[in-house]
């Protein structure tokens, strides 16, 4: 873990999913650790990204701000991750249980849209 090394920025994503448009981008950290302010004003609404939610709930992603990620990106494109060993997968089902979004969504976000996006009957 380098925890002073950004290996990718939101605004070089953006340029990259938009210069391949048919290619698919599964961004760790909701779109960027602890840059997710950059992730709300350059990744969000494009639909070849896909964002999971691994150490978001340790790393201090505040659920205002969770709240409107989920919102404004396609709900087909955000995945269940847990980044383990490093944060429990209990951790983050608790995060996303705490959402105030619809059921229906949740089971997307816990397996459906990895089902989807892996082809998985």
């Amino acid at each position: 873990y380098s925890p002073n090394c950004i290996h990718a920025r939101p605004e070089d994503l953006c340029k990259a999913a938009k210069a391949f448009p048919d290619t698919k981008f599964v961004l760790a950290h909701m779109g960027g650790l602890r840059l997710w302010d950059d992730v709300e004003k350059y990744l969000l609404g494009l639909n070849n990204i896909y964002f999971d939610t691994a150490v978001c709930a340790t790393y201090g992603l505040q659920k205002e701000q969770a709240k409107r990620i989920i919102s404004k990106h396609p709900s087909e494109n955000i995945l269940l991750g847990s980044d383990c060993p490093w944060e429990d997968v209990n951790l983050t089902i608790k995060f996303i249980e705490s959402f105030d979004i619809s059921d229906d969504y949740k089971e997307k976000i816990f397996y459906k849209n990895a089902k989807t996006l892996l082809n998985i009957q």
